[in-house]
């Protein structure tokens, strides 16, 4: 397969994700990662919804990133283990919701950077709940993150060492902000990376719109693309770094032709 290219709906927040799908598919957007907001959005209700939008275009779910990642060292890493078992169940519709949706991936931030989380605790729990997705038909893809375990890159060889089959998102900004060079990051997840958070940057800023900044693209694509084949490459932006949906739109008409 080819590259897919696409934008996250989270570059639209607080936008509801129904009104986002259809601007995207308005636009001949390619593929999609949808950012849950709240668990009413991966009801049946909302899933049906989705879908109708989607029947009058091109565009397809490639992953879904969950709204509760920022309390996943809560639900999912602590010690109180009947936690862990609710998390797990949780995290199961989300699973769920995805493969509904034809996405391949759910997102996963992990573990922030907190004492006494051992990381032999860190594979047995990211092995469960992967082994839980790919039942349910989809991956969890651990994401590098800033002030997370993830954010590590000793500690995602690793995690690769005992999860030979582990799957990564690539997510350029978080490599900046974490002290690394994109390219290091790469060289560090190699073939396991399935999907990409694309952005630019530049001293000016370390979330920019692709061709705003001088990070050399093109050279990272093309390295991606020695790697496997078969990736999705989303735009992820926040609000205030682009002027408005146009500009949005105009950075994923840049990357297409990378």
């Amino acid at each position: 397969m080819e590259i897919q290219w696409g934008i996250s709906t989270a570059c639209m927040y607080p936008q509801p994700i129904e009104r986002v799908l259809e601007l995207y598919v308005q636009e001949g957007v390619c593929c999609t990662e949808l950012f849950v907001n709240t668990c009413s959005e991966f009801s049946p209700k909302y899933v049906k919804k989705y879908r109708r939008i989607m029947e009058n275009g091109q565009t397809k779910v490639v992953s879904v990133h969950p709204f509760t990642s920022a309390i996943e060292g809560l639900l999912l890493f602590s010690e109180y283990r009947r936690r862990f078992a609710e998390g797990m169940e949780f995290y199961k519709r989300y699973f769920a919701f995805a493969a509904e949706m034809g996405a391949k991936y759910v997102v996963f931030h992990g573990c922030p950077q907190v004492p006494g989380v051992p990381e032999e605790l860190y594979w047995e729990r990211y092995d469960r709940l992967h082994r839980q997705a790919i039942s349910q038909g989809v991956h969890l893809a651990q994401e590098n993150v800033v002030r997370y375990m993830s954010g590590n890159l000793e500690m995602l060889e690793r995690l690769k060492e005992n999860i030979p089959d582990v799957c990564f998102v690539l997510d350029i900004k978080q490599a900046v902000r974490c002290g690394y060079d994109p390219f290091t990051v790469l060289e560090t997840m190699k073939e396991r990376i399935v999907h990409v958070h694309i952005s630019d940057h530049s001293p000016a800023g370390d979330c920019m719109p692709p061709g705003k900044g001088t990070f050399p693209l093109e050279k990272f694509v093309n390295k991606l693309r020695l790697l496997n084949k078969d990736l999705s490459l989303v735009l992820e932006l926040y609000r205030s770094n682009y002027s408005d949906f146009r500009e949005l739109v105009n950075s994923y008409n840049y990357v297409v032709l990378l």
